[in-house]
């Protein structure tokens, strides 16, 4: 599923650690931060995905003009939304690599879930990325950083081409 009703507009910030505790690294670190997620989804291998579902948060939108579709892309709003992710990820025992746009579902009834916080209780972006970015060094550089994580990532993997096409 994606992270929000449509592609204009995210519901949710996912952990996607792809470590086999699962999903106890996770929660230790978040205990350790003070920060409680929604749910969280645990595979049968230990991997696991970390929910905090927020307000709608617009990236972009859409319309059309003389029957003609148009993208505006909210490229700060984007920005923060992407980097949010990233630093969760960093953060929180997750995959650098995981983009964030896709996520498995939590309310699937036969999924393994936990539950930690009431559903109606929403986090907000600034609230979320207020919390993290305390928590980084070099906050002006943050993207430059991420880069540099998630081709470290790919090559610890043994993707050589992926990180030359990330490039």
């Amino acid at each position: 599923i994606c992270a929000g009703r449509n592609s204009h507009i995210r519901e949710v910030v996912v952990i996607d650690s792809d470590d086999t505790s699962f999903g106890k690294n996770t929660l230790n670190k978040l205990k350790a931060f003070g920060l409680m997620p929604h749910c969280q989804k645990i595979k049968d291998n230990g991997h696991s995905q970390t929910y905090f579902f927020i307000e709608p948060y617009q990236i972009s939108a859409g319309t059309f003009t003389d029957n003609t579709y148009c993208e505006t892309d909210f490229f700060e709003n984007h920005n923060v939304w992407k980097r949010l992710t990233k630093m969760m990820n960093v953060l929180y025992a997750g995959d650098v690599c995981y983009t964030g746009f896709h996520c498995q579902n939590p309310l699937y009834d036969r999924a393994n879930v936990v539950s930690y916080k009431n559903i109606s209780q929403l986090y907000t972006v600034e609230q979320l990325y207020n919390h993290c970015i305390q928590y980084f060094e070099d906050p002006l550089n943050l993207d430059y950083y991420f880069s540099y994580l998630r081709k470290q990532a790919l090559l610890t993997k043994g993707n050589k081409t992926k990180v030359e096409n990330a490039q």
